[in-house]
């Protein structure tokens, strides 16, 4: 496994384990040897020589070959490169057995042809090559499915920064509208309601570039421009709002319930004389209840999404996927906008 999956895939740990695998098998045959005294050029001759060569083709494989040829479809060349290396190997041995240690072992007629004993030997060498393989294999995917998903993360990232940039300025521009048709009828009041844009435009600025903020500034931020949108069109809108979450320490995504706020005063259609907006905001068994009513002409049309609750489902697909409902309904006079958030 890769440092990048775990601390326990790191390069020092990695060599660690490799060490003591391979001192393990090693050491196995002299701890194991049933004389008190091992018989050491035996065990040279019938354990670490075969040993040390399998521990080349093993790191041949590991570091080289299987990346070099095996990953880019040179099937040929990698088996070809194996079975010289096995050659090779099974030369030198039969080389260091009679020089080092002919008197020990010589022929004997009644042992099988050296034929079956060349072909158990070049079975038991491709041992270690299938275990290179089937590491690298395994790294290669784990690999894979790491880079898939940070290329997934990227992308989630990159569509909710472009997300949460719509909002900043199709919110600014209705609140600019806001502050600029005071300053003509009430400079006094344009006054006031720039300062609470001021507020507003600090919260978007700075708490909102955070992946989450306390429910509290966010509620905070929605009284704000509810008091701004009442400076405007106060004598237009029936405005009812009641925060009742009183554990503000609770995160959430910023600017997430501003989009339903929006909507209710763009399309509130006045009864009676003023238009009627109902804002309730709670927390009930560990879900955020958000629910925005504002009351609706019959004549209009049903479909109310617009760029902003559009922007918001996008947002909520990405920031809470599969612990969020979203609903909007109609009835004759007002328009329904529900949000439930697992907290």
């Amino acid at each position: 496994m890769n440092s990048k999956y775990s601390t326990s895939g790191s390069p020092v740990f990695q060599t660690a384990l490799h060490v003591v695998v391979w001192l393990a098998f090693f050491a196995f045959p002299i701890l194991l040897s049933p004389n008190d005294e091992p018989d050491w050029k035996s065990i040279i001759l019938r354990h670490i020589l075969p040993l040390t060569f399998s521990a080349v083709l093993f790191y041949s494989n590991y570091f080289y070959l299987i990346r070099k040829f095996l990953f880019e479809s040179r099937i040929g060349i990698f088996l070809i490169s194996n079975i010289l290396l096995i050659l090779l190997f099974i030369f030198l041995f039969e080389g260091l057995k009679d020089l080092i240690f002919k008197s020990e072992f010589r022929h004997d007629p009644h042992k099988p042809l050296k034929i079956f004993f060349y072909f158990r030997v070049f079975i038991s060498y491709m041992l270690p090559i299938g275990i290179s393989v089937a590491i690298r294999s395994t790294q290669r995917y784990l690999e894979s499915q790491f880079q898939q998903k940070n290329r997934e993360n990227e992308m989630l990232r990159s569509e909710l920064q472009y997300l949460h940039y719509q909002i900043q300025p199709h919110f600014f521009f209705n609140s600019l509208n806001t502050v600029y048709s005071l300053i003509s009828s009430d400079p006094g009041r344009a006054q006031k309601a720039l300062h609470q844009l001021s507020k507003l435009m600090r919260y978007v600025l700075y708490d909102a570039s955070e992946e989450r903020v306390s429910i509290g500034k966010e509620i905070e931020f929605l009284e704000n421009y509810i008091h701004v949108m009442k400076e405007r069109q106060g004598h237009l809108f029936n405005v009812k709002a009641e925060f009742t979450i009183q554990e503000t320490g609770i995160l959430v995504a910023p600017l997430l319930f501003i989009p339903l706020v929006e909507n209710a005063f763009k399309h509130s259609m006045p009864s009676n004389g003023m238009a009627e907006i109902n804002i309730s905001l709670n927390l009930e068994n560990g879900y955020i209840f958000f629910r925005v009513v504002n009351s609706l002409h019959p004549a209009e049309s049903s479909d109310k999404s617009g760029i902003g609750l559009e922007n918001l489902r996008k947002r909520l697909d990405v920031l809470y996927p599969g612990k969020y409902e979203l609903k909007t309904d109609t009835d004759q006079e007002y328009f329904i906008a529900q949000l439930k958030i697992q907290a």
